[in-house]
């Protein structure tokens, strides 16, 4: 699968918050397409570190030795994942499919899979990405009505 980098520009607004230059027509993984508008705002992989961090933290001040280093390794991947990279068309697809519902959740996870080892991202990030994803995007599907 090809897919072209999408052009994109920070809108300002917020720290993360990006909108698309063009509009984008992307096929999902069973076949069905899918129409982004330009102007489409989107955030990249939405990663609450900080509050991750502060929990590894204090998980490193109280846990046996072994779960520190494990704490510790995790804050290494936190910083290692970026928002935008070479899968930034996998976020640009989860984030419209979270915000519109036309789909379950577990197929929208499925999709942002599915376009990160089509971009060409890490294996290890691909699953750490998506396990933090089924993990906690029950929060972010359910927090938005459909729009």
């Amino acid at each position: 699968m090809n897919i072209r980098k999408p052009k994109i520009q920070f809108t300002g607004k917020t720290k993360y918050e990006f909108e698309l230059l063009e509009a984008l027509d992307i096929e999902l993984s069973n076949g069905d397409m899918i129409h982004i508008p330009k102007g489409s705002v989107f955030d990249g992989k939405t990663i609450p570190r900080t509050w991750i961090q502060v929990v590894l933290i204090f998980v490193m001040l109280v846990a046996p030795i072994w779960l520190m280093w494990v704490s510790a390794g995790l804050m290494v991947v936190l910083t290692l994942i970026q928002r935008f990279g070479r899968d930034l068309i996998a976020s640009i697809v989860h984030d419209w499919l979270y915000l519109h519902k036309t789909y379950s959740r577990n197929f929208s996870d499925r999709q942002l899979l599915f376009f990160q080892l089509a971009g060409g991202a890490h294996i290890f990030n691909v699953t750490v990405v998506y396990v933090a994803i089924r993990l906690g995007g029950w929060f972010l599907f359910y927090k938005n009505k459909k729009q």
